[in-house]
């Protein structure tokens, strides 16, 4: 690939590590996880964009001063192009020049690559103060109404950026990292969560092929929840949480919060996950096969209220039994053992 434009390669032999990002790299390309760096400096840049292309890595990168016009000329790129890479965005701007520009940069740039959790890393030669706005009064939008928009543009901007991105507000503390558990402000909250609510955890733990955010001990049966930050609710998730929520097949359940859950409710979490070892996979058994007509409908329906009523000892309690194993995975499908089946006597 191509150096990071207007850079020179460093001399010296102390290059800054971006191992946090890369050694983790098939998780953050799957989360649109990228990072957030302040007060980057030229070699810093250069180091990141060596090591890129070491590693074979050839991330899209734009620079915000090179797009004098406005940005009008900048593209998002295709996902095709970006199905696993990330995206490089150079802020080099004054903030009186990123302020000019926030409509364009927030919809045309941040927010689409965002949505479609594509990995954004952001140098920005400001410092993370920079970017904090002024106190807007109530006439302020009678007095200057195309500011404000601006302003708060800019600050969804960087908004976007803290809900996904790994934070670091110089170079110096990249070399900190080195070594360490980093994470970003949604984990971190979660963090905080699991240790006030006395859970134990495991953070970054690889499973197979995947990496998940946290691994968490819950109940005195050695049970383990895996728990999920998303730092975004991206287009696909409100199809995809429930069915997340459930046990995967190995039996140990996944929990997948986005942001606005971990900022809206934490607690709430926190007892999604308390609760979710409960439903872990229970073993497939064999239903019985010498139910009556009666007994079949009430273990086939699985919606709704079902009556039984029966004498004793006429099977009421073997069809509860099989219809919780009708409900179980690898039978049927799952549903609370029980839901809906009120068991009554005759006589």
């Amino acid at each position: 690939m191509n150096k990071l434009p207007g850079y020179l390669p460093r001399t010296n032999l102390e290059a800054r590590s971006f191992d946090f990002f890369f050694n983790r790299l098939d998780s953050c390309l799957r989360k649109g996880r990228g990072f957030s760096l302040f007060r980057a400096d030229a070699p810093c840049m250069t180091d990141f964009s060596e090591q890129c292309e070491r590693r074979g890595l050839a991330p899209f990168t734009i620079r915000l001063s090179s797009h004098q016009n406005g940005l009008a000329d900048m593209l998002v790129p295709s996902a095709s192009s970006t199905s696993q890479i990330f995206v490089i965005l150079i802020q080099d701007l004054s903030y009186a020049e990123f302020l000019d520009r926030a409509s364009v940069i927030a919809d045309r740039l941040v927010f689409p690559l965002w949505f479609r959790r594509i990995p954004i890393c952001f140098f920005s030669r400001l410092d993370r103060e920079a970017y904090e706005t002024q106190p807007m009064k109530g006439d302020d939008l009678h007095r200057d109404f195309s500011r404000v928009i601006r302003a708060l543009l800019a600050e969804q901007v960087l908004t976007l950026l803290d809900r996904s991105n790994y934070q670091f507000a110089s170079p110096d503390f990249l070399d900190l990292a080195a070594g360490q558990t980093i994470f970003t402000p949604i984990e971190e909250k979660m963090c905080r969560a699991l240790e006030a609510h006395s859970l134990s955890y495991e953070p970054q733990v690889r499973i197979g092929r995947r990496t998940v955010d946290f691994l968490v001990p819950v109940g005195v049966q050695g049970g383990k929840v895996i728990v999920e930050s998303e730092g975004r609710a991206y287009h696909e998730f409100a199809k995809d949480v429930e069915r997340e929520k459930v046990p995967v097949p190995e039996g140990v359940p996944v929990c997948r919060f986005s942001g606005s859950e971990i900022d809206a409710d934490v607690d709430k979490c926190i007892r999604a996950i308390q609760e979710a070892i409960h439903y872990q996979t229970l073993p497939a058994y064999g239903m019985d096969d010498d139910l009556d007509p009666s007994q079949r409908e009430a273990v086939a329906t699985v919606s709704g209220p079902i009556r039984v009523l029966a004498p004793a000892g006429s099977g009421k309690t073997k069809t509860l039994v099989n219809r919780i194993l009708s409900t179980q995975p690898g039978n049927r499908r799952r549903a609370d053992p029980g839901a809906g089946i009120q068991q009554e006597s005759a006589g």
